[in-house]
């Protein structure tokens, strides 16, 4: 797999749409291009530590595409479960 670059990091921030998509690309950003603290970035975006650093664990592991892990729960009203 291709290393993200920072430009490649950066065209894709501009492409986004998703709010939420480009909030954990910022922290992303701030970790690996600008070398700041897991810390210094969870409190620059008001997130917790924890997700700072998943998120850019994720995007070390898979790259820019690297997918958000399943938040679990009870399926949909609709799924594939209903009978």
């Amino acid at each position: 797999m291709k290393t993200a670059t920072p430009e490649d990091l950066r065209q894709a921030y501009k492409k986004e749409r998703d709010p939420r998509v480009a909030r954990r690309m910022a922290a992303v950003n701030m970790v690996c291009v600008n070398n700041e603290s897991i810390q210094h970035t969870a409190d620059s975006l008001m997130q917790c530590p924890n997700l700072a650093s998943g998120r850019v664990k994720r995007f070390r592991e898979g790259g820019i595409g690297a997918p958000e892990p399943s938040r679990g729960g009870q399926a949909p009203e609709g799924g594939a479960l209903d009978h």
